[in-house]
């Protein structure tokens, strides 16, 4: 299972990796493109630029994070089965320090 989980977590790596090359090379081609065109839209060119460099770091923040809380939680919920016995219920009628406490 180790090595399963390893080229997961390596896979969404690479996958960021390549998709925000991509947008910043597809990016910087546009501009190129847009300025040999019509170089007195410099402004708007690299106005647009900004707007989309702005989005990218927000989608690829949000995706990043994901993927570290996906990785924090699969981890957490692991430690606490192993914890538990391996019953990986956290419900405390399962626990008997749970029975007793409820009993009166």
């Amino acid at each position: 299972m180790g090595p399963i989980e390893l080229i997961s977590n390596l896979s969404r790596l690479i996958s960021l990796s390549m998709r925000l090359f991509g947008n910043v090379f597809a990016g910087e081609v546009l501009v190129l493109v847009l300025l040999s065109i019509a170089p007195i839209f410099v402004f708007v060119v690299f106005g647009l630029e900004l707007l989309f460099g702005i989005v990218q770091a927000l989608v690829f923040a949000l995706l990043a994070m994901t993927y570290v809380v996906l990785a924090t939680i699969e981890h957490h919920a692991e430690s606490a089965s192993e914890a538990d016995g391996g019953h990986g219920s956290p419900d405390p009628a399962n626990h008997p320090a749970g029975a007793t406490a409820g009993e009166g």
